[in-house]
């Protein structure tokens, strides 16, 4: 049997083509019952305790980037985006990124702060809410986005927000085939 990573691997002997094996990565699979852990209760209540600070800072950046996105502001910095500005300032670029679609989506979404704080919507769904709200063009009238970042499975808000972007990208890069005569010197200049 080969080798396990956080679940289980599939030896030659088990598998209908022999020449193969397959690792089967099963994440949060773990039995936690063999898990040896030391209890840290101040500790968890510690970190708890700085989730409201936490979030204000957060929510506080994403408006930040989003504003200095629109406006194009990073282009004093002589960078090319708001989120390589961020970078050159020893901010995670990814996590730049994500924040500033958050403040786009917080911009356009009110409520969206509040279903934050009550622990409604997760700041995780809320990237995702950012990553269409970044993109103006990918939202439908009848869309109730808050509403699926907060009834939605993650998993499966990641799986609709990749789809909408993809059927933008599609409606943009749409391409019409037409057939027309041309004259055989312009033929020859387009060869």
């Amino acid at each position: 049997m080969g080798p396990q990573a956080n679940g289980f691997c599939l030896g030659s002997e088990q598998l209908s083509d022999p020449s193969d094996s397959m690792l089967f990565a099963m994440r949060n699979r773990v039995d936690r019952r063999t898990i040896e852990y030391e209890p840290d209760a101040a500790g968890i209540a510690e970190l708890e305790a700085l989730r409201p600070g936490w979030l204000d800072t957060e929510l506080h950046q994403a408006r930040l980037l989003a504003r200095l996105d629109a406006k194009g502001a990073y282009l004093e910095r002589s960078a090319a985006s708001v989120v390589e500005h961020a970078a050159r300032i020893v901010f995670d670029g990814f996590r730049a990124s994500d924040l500033c679609g958050v403040g786009y989506a917080l911009a356009a979404l009110p409520e969206l702060e509040p279903a934050l704080r009550e622990k409604r919507v997760t700041l995780a769904a809320a990237i995702q809410l950012g990553r269409v709200y970044r993109i103006p063009e990918c939202l439908e009238p009848d869309d109730d986005w808050l509403h699926w970042a907060e009834t939605s499975r993650l998993v499966d808000l990641r799986r609709r927000v990749r789809e909408r972007i993809e059927a933008f990208k599609h409606r943009v890069k749409r391409v019409v085939t037409r057939t027309t005569t041309v004259p055989r010197q312009t033929e020859e200049d387009l060869e």
